[in-house]
């Protein structure tokens, strides 16, 4: 589970394995870590920001499956970069 505020990770933490806290630890890279690189199998976005969208792809596994919860304030087109890869 990844939850950047302090109460929230507490009360998930009481149901989650694991909370990493996205500001300070790179989730994609834990959760790769712990499946020996192959990455999750689901990803659950609740965030509705890019970073959310951006870590949750990076960590999922390749034909896995990314379930998009969170309302969006805009189209994810938009929110994201040239740069980037949406």
């Amino acid at each position: 589970m990844s939850e950047p505020t302090a109460k929230r990770q507490q009360q998930t933490g009481e149901i989650a394995d694991e909370v990493f806290n996205p500001l300070i630890t790179n989730v994609a890279n834990e959760c790769r870590a712990r499946t020996g690189g192959v990455g999750v199998d689901v990803v659950f976005d609740c965030a509705g920001i890019p970073a959310g969208l951006n870590n949750g792809m990076d960590a999922l596994r390749i034909r896995g499956t990314y379930v998009n919860v969170a309302g969006w304030e805009q189209p994810v087109r938009e929110l994201c970069s040239a740069a980037e890869s949406c």
